[in-house]
C-alpha cells in the first residue's frame, strides 16, 4: 500500500514474512538496492546510486510501526517519475494497478503498488525519500546497514 506524507515521503508496506527469501527477478544476491518492474517491461530502474546512502536508517515512524527509512537522490526522484509513470499508463490500458519491486540484497521484501486511477502520470519527482514497513526493528536495522555499505 502506497500513502503519502506532506513531506512526500512514500511509504510502502507489503507482506515481508511473504516475500523474505524471494529472490529478486533476474538478480543476484551481490545487488545491493534495486527498485524495478518485476515484469521488466518498464526497464527503468533505482539502484544504490539514486539513494543517499547515509540516510537509511531504522525508524518506527508511524503509530511505532518498524521501517526502513531513506532519501532519493534528485536523479533517483527523477527515475522513480520515470518507472511509476510506465506502470502507472500500463495500468490505465489494463484496468489494474501495477507493482514494483523493492529488492535488497537480491531479495524482495516489498511490492508496493501504484494506482494508476490517483496518480496516473505516476508519483511526481521531488518525493525526498522512501519509508518501507517490514516486520520487525531488527529487520530494519539489518538493511539499512546494508544500504549505508
Amino acid at each position: 500500500m502506497k500513502r503519502f506524507t506532506v513531506a512526500v515521503v512514500i511509504v510502502v508496506s507489503a507482506s515481508v514474512a511473504a516475500l523474505v527469501g524471494a529472490p529478486a527477478r533476474g538478480g543476484t544476491s551481490t545487488e545491493v538496492l534495486r527498485i524495478y518492474d518485476p515484469t521488466g517491461q518498464v526497464k527503468t530502474e533505482l539502484t544504490i546510486s539514486d539513494i543517499v546512502r547515509s540516510s537509511a536508517l531504522a525508524d518506527r515512524s508511524i503509530g511505532g510501526v518498524p521501517a526502513l527509512v531513506f532519501a532519493l537522490t534528485k536523479s533517483g526522484q527523477g527515475k522513480l517519475h520515470v518507472l511509476t509513470r510506465g506502470l502507472a499508463r500500463r495500468g490505465a490500458r489494463l484496468h489494474r494497478n501495477q507493482v514494483f519491486a523493492i529488492a535488497i540484497g537480491g531479495h524482495v521484501y516489498s511490492t508496493p503498488f501504484i494506482d494508476y486511477k490517483v496518480e496516473p502520470d505516476g508519483i511526481p519527482a521531488g518525493g525526498s525519500g522512501m519509508e518501507m514497513n517490514v516486520s520487525s526493528f531488527a529487520l530494519a536495522k539489518k538493511l539499512a546497514f546494508e544500504l549505508r555499505g
